[in-house]
């Protein structure tokens, strides 16, 4: 992960001394830099010593169940003008300065061509009564953005699904790597909205099976229904529903 602001910073430092050093040395200090990042057996010009064999796929699986995640919807509006979003629970933050998250998309899905088409996305952190949007967002439906609530304006980037999530954060890319048949997307937080409940209940998911942290007291829920009714309203925003989604 420290690879990707190293490289940036190299490709700087390369162009302020192209008119310096001669081309075949930028040339070579850029592929031994773009070798290191993507070869397996390196790690910051280290060699690293030689990998075990992998345990089966069911171990990992097992292994990975026994460790409960938040549950969001990574959404992405394409190129072609079209709403996008999946299901992830492969979040974690990476920096605070610069402030970055990464998640971990499925090489080849539709929703991590349009982050990458518009290089910006938005994580949506769901609350605990968002366990049929999580399932529908897992599902692959085409149409599943007209069956829920969203908005979308230009400074977002992706659509806001303002009554499922207790936190959005909208992302700027700044940087990908790719590693087996998955693609680790780095965004850099630019915007950050909350659901203006006393105390919001994020989803879980770990052990197959969905939980929460805590649940929201029911007393006052009438007076945090009417304020997250005017947190949806306050949305200078409209809300768009004609158009499929296609993970």
């Amino acid at each position: 992960m420290a690879l990707i602001p190293h490289i940036a910073e190299t490709g700087h430092v390369a162009a302020e001394l192209a008119g310096v050093l001669p081309a075949t040395y930028l040339v070579g200090m850029v592929a031994r830099c773009m070798w290191q990042l993507r070869s397996p057996r390196r790690l910051l010009g280290h060699r690293l010593p030689r990998r075990r064999a992998g345990v089966p796929a069911a171990d990992f699986q097992a292994l990975m169940a026994s460790f409960p995640s938040g549950v969001a919807i990574v959404t992405a509006t394409g190129s072609d003008g079209k709403p996008y979003g999946m299901t992830c629970s492969s979040l974690c933050s990476v920096a605070l300065t610069p402030p970055t998250l990464l998640v971990c998309m499925r090489n080849g899905s539709p929703t991590l061509d349009a982050v990458l088409a518009r290089a910006a996305f938005t994580v949506n952190l769901l609350h605990d009564r968002a366990r049929s949007v999580a399932d529908l967002f897992a599902s692959g439906k085409p149409d599943r953005f007209d069956q829920i609530a969203w908005r979308y304006d230009d400074s977002a980037g992706g659509p806001h699904l303002i009554e499922h999530a207790h936190a959005i954060a909208d992302c700027d890319v700044a940087g990908t790597a790719l590693f087996g048949d998955h693609v680790v997307v780095f965004g850099e937080v630019a915007r950050v909205s909350r659901r203006p409940d006393d105390d919001p209940a994020p989803l879980l998911y770990g052990l197959r099976q969905y939980s929460s942290w805590a649940s929201t007291p029911a007393e006052g829920s009438a007076a945090n229904a009417v304020r997250t009714t005017e947190w949806a309203n306050s949305w200078p925003a409209r809300t768009r529903r004609e158009h499929d989604s296609v993970r």
